[in-house]
């Protein structure tokens, strides 16, 4: 086409192309019936237009002289849009175990502790790849490059194998799934279907084990794990390396025991002695013996200390502590008057150990010394059971050191300790905090007691 042709052209037709550059239109000022499609290719070609031309429209509007009209001319390929990877989950990632205060304030402990069970070789979860989109082009013919897709990583955790073909995650054995989002946990389960009595073999299991029944009689329980129970307790013994979760409650009939590194949680407790490293937890407690090296909360308006020995190191909590009855009922915070003489006695086993120790080290250089001239059995003997001895020293110093930061850390955690009583504390109520102790004679309502120097102070809390 000649230029004065493109020119005329010019005056009469404008080329539109749009922001995203995948459409072109023609808008027609003047009659351009008289040009030849491959004029206005190549005068679209002039305007930048060469890919996705659309010929037969171009022959209908000169054949039909369409006039003040934006004609779509040209259309490129948009840029199809990829998926990023993903994974879908064939369990429930969002399980019901949080703590439910009902209407009265106690907690449902029906709520807490709800696990996700797998069986071997479940199928727990799929990774779906990301899909690349693809690429497209535009009517000024350049490369609209589709939009990067993203691959999550591998999910981290243990208790399951990976199959690269299907890229699927299945349980390597039974057990309970703990997942946060990015690690993935299978943990060993004991799941006993029904009851436990007396006569039946004691459970001794290296992950958690959880009863769907009840426990009756003095069936025994030892587990590495947590240990959870939906029925009823009766005088059993509950030893957990976690914490122990009771659902409907124990009556342990004086016989009953738990003891877990971790927390002890049930609905009510009586009758039993329970001894939990982290925190105990419950909606009533009736004549038992405990001891918490953190908190005991007694949840809800009616969540009462009655009787018995209830101790903690750093807070005790219950609506009331003793009854109107003038029920003999002991609790205390913190640590007694035997501290100092404890950590006396332990600091003695820890500098004997110590001496004990640096004698074996020099026996040991020796007898080594020795073997480098003489290599004989009788020495060789004696150097193992230094060796042997040493170790076993060793580790009752690295014990005992542990005792004692253990009884420091009670000891800065007791100064704050106090006793919270948001409803009644009853008369004959035998009240110790940090070695010092009163026996209540009166009945006082919405206090805090904690120690003051030397004398157990009474506060009213101000919230209430």
């Amino acid at each position: 086409m000649l230029r004065e042709e493109l020119k005329k052209l010019e005056d009469s037709v404008r080329v539109v192309i749009s922001n995203d550059k995948i459409e072109a239109y023609l808008e027609i000022v003047e009659d351009i019936s008289m040009y030849q499609v491959s004029d206005i290719i190549e005068f679209l070609n002039h305007h930048n237009v060469i890919y996705g031309i659309d010929e037969a429209r171009i022959v209908v509007m000169l054949n039909e002289k369409e006039v003040n009209k934006k004609v779509l001319v040209a259309k490129g390929i948009p840029a199809s849009k990829g998926s990023d990877g993903f994974y879908k989950y064939f369990f429930n990632t969002e399980p019901v175990s949080g703590t439910i205060i009902l209407e009265d304030g106690t907690v449902d402990y029906n709520m807490l502790g709800k696990m996700v069970i797998c069986n071997e070789n479940d199928l727990l979860v799929e990774y779906h790849k990301a899909i690349p989109g693809t690429n497209g082009v535009s009517v000024t013919g350049d490369v609209i490059l589709a939009q990067p897709v993203k691959e999550l990583k591998p999910l981290k955790g243990k208790g399951f194998n990976i199959n690269e073909e299907d890229n699927c995650y299945y349980a390597k054995f039974d057990g309970k799934i703990d997942f946060d989002g990015s690690v993935l946990k299978v943990s060993q389960v004991y799941v006993v279907e029904g009851d436990l009595s007396a006569n039946t073999k004691p459970i001794k299991f290296c992950g958690d084990v959880v009863v769907l029944g009840n426990i009756f009689g003095d069936a025994k329980i030892e587990a590495v794990g947590n240990i959870t129970v939906n029925g009823c307790v009766e005088s059993a013994t509950l030893l957990s390396g976690k914490s122990v979760l009771l659902k409907n409650g124990m009556q342990g009939n004086g016989k009953g025991y738990i003891f877990a590194k971790g927390d002890v949680s049930a609905k009510f407790f009586e009758q039993t002695t329970v001894v939990a490293k982290g925190n105990i937890n419950s909606n009533y407690i009736l004549n038992c013996d405990m001891y918490a090296n953190k908190k005991i909360i007694v949840s809800g308006k009616r969540g009462a200390i009655i009787g018995g020995n209830v101790r903690a190191i750093e807070l005790i909590s219950a609506s009331s502590i003793g009854n109107p009855a003038l029920l003999s009922t002991k609790v205390e915070i913190g640590v007694g008057n035997d501290y100092y003489f404890t950590i006396q006695a332990i600091e003695d086993k820890i500098t004997k150990l110590q001496d004990e120790i640096e004698e074996l080290d020099k026996k040991l250089a020796r007898i080594l010394e020795k073997i480098k001239d003489n290599p004989l059995t009788l020495l060789i003997d004696a150097r193992n059971e230094t060796i042997k001895e040493k170790i076993e020293k060793s580790a009752k110093y690295n014990e005992q050191c542990k005792v004692k930061e253990e009884m420091i850390s009670q000891k800065q955690r007791s100064i704050s300790g106090s006793i919270v009583v948001s409803g009644s504390v009853f008369p004959n109520t035998n009240v110790s905090i940090n070695g010092i102790s009163n026996i209540i004679r009166d009945c006082y309502r919405n206090v805090t007691l904690s120690r003051n120097n030397n004398e157990i102070r009474i506060y009213s809390n101000l919230h209430g």
